[in-house]
C-alpha cells in the first residue's frame, strides 16, 4: 500500500506539546522499513520550515535540519512537480471554484496522485475530501 503525507501529520508529529502528536508518532514509526511506498510531497519540506521556525514553535533552523530533515528523508521518498502538474493542479482548484490557500492541498493532492498512492493522510481531511478524488482514501493516522 503506498501513502502520503501532508504537513499536519509531518507538524504534528514532532511537536511533542501538538494535540495529535501520539497518533503521528504511531505512524512515522511504522513507516520505518517502508520507505519504497512512503511518499512526500516536495514542498512539504518548505511548509515544515515555515511553520516549525515560525514564532509558535520556534524551532532554530540548525534544529530543523539536525533533528528534522534527516529522519524526514530516511522515512520517505520525495514527490517533486513538474510544471504541468502545477497547472493540473491550478485547474483543479479553479475548476472547483476554490480560493486562497486551498492551492497548497492541490498540490499535495497532486504528488498522491502522481505517485498513485492509496492513502493521504492528515489532519485536515475536509480539505482534501471536497476534491472529491474518490480513489484516493484520505484518513487521519
Amino acid at each position: 500500500m503506498k501513502i502520503l503525507c501532508d504537513t499536519s501529520v509531518i507538524v504534528a508529529a514532532t511537536i511533542q506539546e501538538h494535540e495529535h502528536h501520539v497518533p503521528s508518532v504511531r505512524l512515522m514509526e511504522s513507516l520505518s522499513n517502508k520507505r519504497k511506498t512512503s511518499f512526500l510531497a516536495s514542498h512539504t519540506l518548505s511548509e515544515c520550515y515555515a511553520t516549525l521556525t515560525s514564532s509558535v514553535f520556534g524551532m532554530s533552523p540548525q534544529m530543523m535540519e539536525e533533528s528534522f530533515l534527516n529522519p524526514i528523508s530516511s522515512l520517505f521518498n520525495f514527490v517533486a512537480l513538474t510544471h504541468l502538474d502545477y497547472i493540473r493542479a491550478f485547474k483543479r482548484t479553479v475548476k472547483n471554484g476554490f480560493v486562497s490557500g486551498v492551492i497548497y492541498d492541490a498540490l499535495i493532492l497532486e504528488c498522491a496522485l502522481k505517485r498513485d498512492v492509496d492513502v493521504l493522510y492528515t489532519w485536515n481531511g475536509k480539505h482534501f475530501l471536497r476534491f472529491n478524488e474518490t480513489r484516493i482514501k484520505i484518513l487521519s493516522p
